[in-house]
């Protein structure tokens, strides 16, 4: 079996707003590009944020749920720690990407 080893590792921090994460998710799964991960890391356990990262999330990706709501910053950090990517990019849940942002960056 080979390991996806991805150049850019997103990682995005979530709690309690799955209509957002839904839309930031989709920013990124828009793009053109493949040579990335997502790594999302929720701090609650809102059955309709489990639901989106079912079906939304590809199986390169990570879905991190942190039993205690820690903040943003500690979840941030949990995503950083277990990225594979070359370079670490950070999306919060009420924020999207352009069409063209992955595409820029892996340039």
């Amino acid at each position: 079996m080979k390991t996806f080893m991805p150049l850019l590792s997103i990682v995005v921090v979530t709690h309690n707003r799955s209509k957002l994460l839904k839309r930031a998710l989709t920013s990124i799964l828009e793009c053109k590009e493949e040579n990335f991960e997502i790594i999302l890391c929720s701090d609650d356990s809102c059955p309709k944020t489990i639901e989106v990262a079912k079906t939304m999330l590809r199986s390169q990706d990570s879905f991190i749920r942190i039993p205690a709501m820690r903040g943003p910053a500690e979840s941030r950090n949990i995503g950083a720690k277990i990225s594979r990517g070359k370079w670490i990019v950070f999306l919060d849940d009420d924020d999207t990407f352009s069409n063209q942002y992955i595409s820029n960056l892996l340039k």
